[in-house]
């Protein structure tokens, strides 16, 4: 019985982490959303391929648990996390603004039937306790797995209790995401009819100067240039998709790097004794 990994078949888990994330981050100048997240899902699929299933009857216990737990379970975790979020924006992309509610609550209701239904494996997770791994993380466990696995392309015979794990990790994640990331429905509810009536690459440069500026801080934090485009993009109910290619055209001009703001500028010295009211010669 082999009792622990061998160095020539599969990297320990602590070398995935630093690995994965630095592949996923190569990824972040991608502008299109869809775009970045097919690339992220081939680099999680590249990652979990370098593992190498373990024959039933060949390796202990203890060794099965470290492999499902600890070193596979939070690689399915991203891939189920970076399916969603691909398919949230595939669903968001081709639908209207009044239907985000529903997808939302959609997204929302797939996440608590899992908790609902997984109740049992849930308390287990969550009370820390490693007394039943074996019952969970190795070959006696026969259950069925609790996704489809097709969905996320995942094998069928694979450790239930792994995937289990990894849709605990995934789920919280984008359940976190869908409060704090997405645009509100209630947003959009109380916001007036907003249009802005100049052009995309402007709103860009309004972010630009909100960030240089440090104008705008969330939880006491200086907000991102994506977390102020979210803002913007909110309050002008305009998605600008390839905001980051904009910037980027923004960077390559030859002068006037910012011509909206020289406009704004100059339409203030223009008016400037309306918008005091100052009358002239006074």
């Amino acid at each position: 019985m082999l009792t622990s990994f061998s160095a020539t078949t599969m990297k320990p888990s602590f070398e995935y982490y630093p690995t994965l994330k630095e592949n996923l981050a190569r990824h972040d100048h991608i502008a299109d959303p869809l775009m970045r997240l097919s690339r992220c899902l081939q680099e999680i699929r590249e990652e979990i391929s370098i593992t190498h299933p373990l024959p039933e009857g060949e390796i202990d216990d203890n060794a099965q648990v470290k492999y499902y737990k600890d070193i596979l379970a939070p690689l399915y975790g991203e891939l189920i996390f970076y399916y969603k979020c691909y398919r949230l924006e595939l669903k968001r992309r081709h639908s209207l603004t009044s239907q985000e509610e529903k997808i939302i609550e959609d997204d929302f209701k797939t996440i608590q039937d899992f908790f609902t239904t997984q109740n049992r494996f849930c308390q287990y997770y969550y009370s820390g306790s490693t007394r039943d791994d074996r019952e969970w993380y190795t070959h006696r466990n026969r259950g069925p797995l609790p996704i489809d696995p097709a969905e996320f392309e995942i094998p069928r015979d694979i450790n239930p209790g792994c995937i289990l794990k990894g849709c605990i990790l995934a789920f919280t994640k984008f359940g976190d995401l869908l409060r704090n990331q997405l645009h509100s429905p209630e947003a959009h509810r109380s916001l007036p009819a907003v249009t802005f009536m100049h052009k995309d690459i402007d709103i860009v440069e309004e972010m630009l100067g909100k960030h240089a500026s440090r104008s705008i801080s969330i939880d006491g934090i200086p907000a991102t240039q994506a977390q102020i485009m979210d803002l913007l993009q909110t309050v002008y109910r305009r998605k600008i998709p390839n905001w980051r290619q904009l910037l980027q055209s923004i960077r390559n001009r030859k002068k006037d790097n910012f011509l909206y703001h020289t406009q704004i500028q100059r339409a203030l010295e223009k008016n400037q004794d309306e918008i005091l009211d100052k009358k002239p010669g006074r």
